[in-house]
């Protein structure tokens, strides 16, 4: 694989920069990064080029152009592919972004694809919660799934002369949120104790339910090591870091930052008054994780990448105390 470029689409944003970075790093795959952005000169952007100068190259416009996209995956060996869901709040509009590139991806010839995907919330839930963050990119991974089983089907049938791209080309690795949510969306703030004293308080509507989350970085852990295997190729991988109650985040929280915790969980009745935008996306995601659930094989994962992280152990990696960080771009950035 030595020089193969590797395109990254959604490289400046929270998920694709340890991507850039863990494909950068890979003695393996030695490879040289496209990035897609809209502004090459960007904070975000210049940050990626200062990894490796001479295997950071650009491709700058909108995912919208066609140009772009033919620009962006000709001659590439491999692509990952995360979509930004908010920069058009819309499932039909995310799907077809995602089913755009993958069709280009196809057409250029594209070694390996792996398609950024999340959890069927509305499928899973037989249609009481759907979630659309969450339905868009398994709705793309639903049509990975159906083009798969075309090419498994024609493949074998007497004169098939398809390539089977789907079958033989695309990995879907299906993520969770973020354990860097704690710094922003899923954040404690400063508070009263049940004893009296000052310290942080969680207050995430969750219940005694429990939070399935990932680290960024062990997502380009696993792209990477998806890069390199290729039996990963028609295989859908789904990751996670830990399944946590938010009692059990306070208390590892306090027993490894030495700053005193607790969970007084929200009413869901309360969280739907806040005034965060798209409210019913993030109220079903909630209520999702209530009442159905979300879990992952963590053993099988840490035998594939023995360094994934607890949430202790990003803790400590990190050293992060409760201070609010920014995750994500905000609305402003995503659309500008």
């Amino acid at each position: 694989m030595s020089d193969e470029i590797f395109t990254v689409i959604g490289a400046t944003g929270a998920m694709g920069r340890p991507v850039v970075k863990h494909l950068l790093a890979d003695a393996t795959l030695q490879a040289r990064v496209r990035v897609v952005t809209r502004d090459q000169n960007s904070g975000e952007a210049r940050s990626l080029a200062a990894l490796a100068p001479a295997r950071v190259e650009f491709v700058e416009g909108l995912a919208s152009d066609p140009a772009v996209v033919q620009a962006a995956v000709a001659g590439a060996f491999g692509v990952f592919c995360n979509t930004n869901f908010f920069a058009a709040v819309s499932v039909e509009a995310e799907y077809a972004e995602g089913v755009a590139w993958l069709e280009a991806a196809r057409s250029a010839g594209v070694e390996h694809f792996i398609w950024s995907s999340l959890d069927s919330m509305g499928g899973l839930s037989h249609g009481r919660l759907p979630c659309p963050h969450f339905d868009a990119k398994a709705a793309v991974g639903a049509y990975i799934d159906r083009r798969r089983a075309d090419d498994y089907m024609r493949r074998g049938l007497p004169g098939f002369a398809g390539d089977a791209w789907y079958l033989e080309h695309t990995s879907t690795l299906v993520t969770l949120p973020y354990i860097e949510n704690f710094k922003g969306f899923f954040r404690p703030y400063p508070g009263k104790l049940s004893d009296g004293r000052d310290g942080l308080v969680w207050t995430v509507p969750l219940g005694d339910a429990a939070l399935p989350m990932v680290a960024l970085d062990d997502i380009g852990a696993f792209a990477a090591l998806i890069f390199r295997d290729p039996a990963w190729r028609g295989r859908t991988l789904p990751i996670g870091s830990e399944t946590l109650t938010m009692h059990q985040v306070a208390e590892i929280f306090t027993r490894v930052t030495g700053v005193p915790s607790e969970y007084h969980p929200m009413s869901l009745e309360d969280f739907s008054r806040l005034p965060i935008p798209f409210m019913h996306d993030f109220l079903h995601m909630m209520r999702f994780f209530r009442e159905v659930g979300l879990s992952r094989d963590h053993a099988h994962l840490r035998d594939l990448h023995p360094g994934l992280r607890s949430f202790e152990t990003w803790l400590r990696e990190t050293g992060w105390r409760g201070e609010t960080e920014q995750v994500f771009k905000s609305a402003a950035e995503v659309r500008a």
